[in-house]
């Protein structure tokens, strides 16, 4: 979840969240759902990318060192 809030007048509630694999956020994969004041989903919009931390089973191995990555900068 990156933000939510809920309108006043309306009591919708709108949800926004974007989708991390190995910790990182994915590129142009967000989600947004606007849930009525009783519960029901209004809406829903965006995507996540399926089936992408499966593709990426393992965790994404640093290059450099902490010190490489320093003199390199």
């Amino acid at each position: 979840v990156t933000s939510q809030y809920t309108d006043a007048e309306s009591g919708t509630t709108h949800t926004y969240f974007r989708q991390r694999v190995n910790g990182l956020d994915v590129a142009y994969a967000t989600m947004n759902v606007a849930i009525a004041a009783n519960g029901r989903v209004i809406s829903a919009g965006g995507g996540f990318v399926p089936g992408l931390a499966d593709r990426l089973r393992s965790s994404p191995v640093p290059v450099l060192t902490a010190e490489d990555a320093v003199r390199a900068a």
